[in-house]
């Protein structure tokens, strides 16, 4: 399936009276493309629909919900299981360590947070996000 029929197939989907509240994308650069289509339908998010990714990329320019897989302690527990099988070798058994990933509530999906919504900047180019007061 090629991008443009999911992304058709996806703005159809949203015009429905029955739409979703809310949106959870796999990664934040799909929440971001979300956004941006849901914009294009003058829906609001939050207020129309909640979205909300997973990565925690850092350098969105808009406070995204996302979750925050914790990369840096899943790399910290791998480190640290490789050197006990280096220094005392495998004994048969293989560790397991579970780390939690760790829910980024932001204004994306906050209803109450804030009156403010996401909007499509006209004058940007890249389909960056920026945050614009909503105009009555």
């Amino acid at each position: 399936m090629n991008d443009e029929v999911s992304r058709r197939d996806f703005l159809e989907w949203m015009r429905r009276p029955a739409r979703p509240e809310a949106l959870f994308c796999y990664n934040d650069g799909m929440a971001l493309s979300t956004i941006y289509n849901l914009s294009t339908l003058n829906l609001r998010v939050p207020q129309d629909v909640a979205v909300a990714g997973y990565d925690a990329v850092r350098t969105l320019p808009f406070p995204l919900t996302t979750m925050d897989p914790q990369h840096y302690e899943m790399g910290r527990a791998a480190a640290l299981m490789a050197i006990e099988i280096v220094e005392n070798g495998q004994n048969g058994t293989r560790p397991s360590v579970c780390v939690q990933p760790r829910l980024m509530a932001r204004q994306s999906s906050l209803r109450h947070a804030s009156d403010d919504e996401f909007r499509l900047s006209n004058t940007q180019k890249k389909r960056s996000l920026t945050m614009e007061p909503e105009m009555s």
